[in-house]
């Protein structure tokens, strides 16, 4: 009886291809249990649960062209909001506690106008109280040589009413950008794409600073 005999260097070939297969299918093997092993560990009611947004309230009319809101500190469940460029320069606060929204009032920032408006955010004013930051920040056309941040205290009472506020010219330093939006630190004060401190020389893309 004949017998088929490996040559000795297919041997070590073959061994080594083993050596290097093996910890892989052996490491993918264990992978795919760890992830099929979480993923039956979250219930999908629960997974569908934390993806679904929260319904708030819905937003009384005048709203149509939204393009900034903000969580008020010292009111709970109102909302302050903003009409993008064209419109008023008007700032709206919404009561957001029951299913319909309820305007509550509107602050009309003097000697201002909506260029274009995009951004909203709670800043800081320089004792450290609350105030509403409004970023007339949008450059869709990069026309702007210069964008804007207007500041006013966030009101105590809610009522109609004129504000004057500090405004802050900015330019960026490495040429026109078009914001969407304003971010505000709570603690600090600091805004990007502004700084709601003393006005910059100048700005990065991402953030003015002194």
């Amino acid at each position: 009886m004949s017998r088929l005999l490996t040559p000795p260097w297919a041997a070590a070939l073959a061994t080594a291809v083993l050596a290097a297969i093996l910890p892989v299918l052996a490491w993918t093997a264990t992978a795919t249990a760890s992830a099929a092993s979480t993923a039956g560990s979250v219930p999908p009611a629960a997974a569908a649960a934390a993806s679904a947004p929260e319904k708030k309230c819905t937003l009384p009319g005048g709203l149509a062209e939204l393009s900034g809101l903000a969580m008020s500190r010292r009111h709970p469940g109102v909302f302050y909001a903003v009409n993008d460029s064209g419109n008023t320069p008007q700032v709206f606060a919404v009561d957001c506690n029951s299913a319909t929204g309820r305007l509550l009032a509107t602050f009309t920032v003097a000697g201002v106008g909506n260029t274009d408006w995009e951004g909203l955010a709670l800043g800081t004013d320089p004792a450290g109280g609350p105030a509403i930051l409004v970023g007339d920040i949008g450059d869709n056309l990069s026309g702007r040589a210069e964008i804007t941040v207007h500041r006013f205290a966030e009101p105590d009472q809610l009522t109609d009413a004129t504000v004057t506020p500090v405004t802050y010219r900015f330019s960026y330093a490495d040429g026109r950008h078009d914001a969407e939006s304003l971010l505000a630190d709570p603690v600090t004060g600091s805004t990007s794409p502004a700084s709601s401190s003393e006005p910059p020389a100048g700005c990065t893309r991402r953030r003015c600073h002194r």
